[in-house]
């Protein structure tokens, strides 16, 4: 290492710290490191973190010295912060941090506690909740069932989730059911898909249920998971979607829901039955059933297209500018400048006309 000289000290203690530690020589950046090494101020921990991969051998392992000396010395609140900067690390190029990131860790879990630990999975922070989560899960601190149900409120977290659903894989049924009836409620659908397979790998009344509620999930990747287990059981799938679509209570996406479940099983005695939809009240619900038609009867492209452009509601109408460009569906320009005329739409009319080469 060269160049000791000295960049001009700052009035501000922090400051001064931080302009030696990004000096261009690595002599001065080494003491610098040390320096902060020596200090009991949570704040150098942020500053000593970049040093941790410093081009510069020597200034590295100060680095590494100084933070392992501050793990005593520190607020759990403090070390915990910068945890996300120190994992990093382990992607890395410069050299191979995966010891010395491990031994850190272990140090930090002694001073802050596996208790306190698995309290701030449950932090509103995602990235802190999940950097303690991932901290716990690798060196095997505490058992998959107390670290899953730590996960608390932050089942809603995608990352924490799906991970935590993973977990349950390695618990006992009742344990792994209770735990992933939780899942089932994130607004995920991946987190939901994973929560019911591992539920579905036992057969009883809790599994029964979970895939029965599954049915009517409005993401098809979890229904789909839900289908041939509850096939297996003897359960009339279209008379569980027909009811569904039928039943007065149920809002516009759980109609939605019940017909797109209900045109996945590609049945051509429903047909008729999706076709009544095309009148519903809610315009989402006679897109939907416009295109449960299409999936059922595809050679009638022509007719549902029409259907689609007679519609009062624009966005069903749009449904007649796709199939006429994506499906091939015929109608007459005529039919077309009539109908978008009569309803005031020149911006439709300009898209037909400009993806068809018609004016």
């Amino acid at each position: 290492m060269t160049n000791f000289r000295t960049p001009p000290a700052s009035p501000d203690p922090l400051l001064d710290l931080k302009e030696r530690l990004d000096w261009h020589g690595g002599r001065v950046r080494e003491a610098t490191v040390r320096e902060c090494g020596r200090l009991s101020d949570p704040r150098v921990l942020a500053l000593l973190a970049p040093r941790l991969n410093d081009w510069v051998p020597q200034v590295r392992d100060a680095a590494r010295e100084a933070m392992m000396s501050l793990v005593e010395r520190m607020p759990a609140a403090a070390l915990l912060a910068i945890l996300p900067r120190v994992q990093h690390l382990l992607n890395a190029g410069r050299t191979d941090h995966r010891a010395w990131v491990d031994a850190y860790e272990q140090a930090l879990i002694r001073v802050t506690g596996v208790s306190a630990l698995l309290q701030g999975v449950q932090d509103a922070d995602c990235h802190l909740a999940r950097t303690r989560f991932h901290l716990l899960r690798r060196h095997a601190m505490c058992t998959p069932a107390d670290l899953v149900g730590a996960i608390g409120r932050n089942w809603n977290d995608v990352m924490l989730a799906a991970q935590g659903v993973r977990l349950c894989m390695q618990l006992p049924p009742d344990q792994r059911n209770a735990l992933c009836r939780k899942a089932l409620a994130s607004p995920f659908s991946s987190v939901r898909t994973l929560a019911l397979q591992a539920m579905l790998e036992t057969d009883n009344a809790d599994s029964l249920a979970a895939a029965h509620a599954a049915l009517l999930d409005f993401n098809e990747s979890v229904r789909a998971v839900a289908k041939p287990f509850m096939a297996l059981h003897g359960v009339d799938l279209r008379d569980v979607y027909r009811k569904a679509a039928r039943r007065p209570e149920r809002n516009a996406i759980e109609v939605r829901t019940a017909l797109a479940g209900l045109a996945s099983l590609r049945d051509p005695a429903d047909l008729a039955f999706m076709q009544s939809f095309t009148t519903h009240a809610s315009k989402s619900v006679r897109a939907e059933a416009l295109m449960a038609w299409l999936q059922h009867a595809p050679g009638e492209k022509d007719d549902i297209a029409l259907a689609a452009l007679m519609d009062a509601s624009r966005t069903v109408r749009k449904l007649s500018l796709y199939l006429v460009c994506r499906r091939g569906a015929f109608m007459p320009m005529a039919l077309v400048k009539a109908r978008l005329a009569a309803t005031g739409d020149a911006a439709m009319l300009a898209d037909f006309a400009r993806r068809l080469g018609k004016s």
